[in-house]
């Protein structure tokens, strides 16, 4: 279960990253 829901947590950030390159480099998390 925690792997799990770490795992779609970092398909979020990934996508949202893709999304709002210039907001990642701005603020990397």
């Amino acid at each position: 279960m925690a792997q799990c829901s770490a795992h779609h947590t970092c398909l979020l950030l990934w996508h949202y990253v893709r999304a709002n390159p210039a907001t990642f480099f701005v603020r990397p998390i």
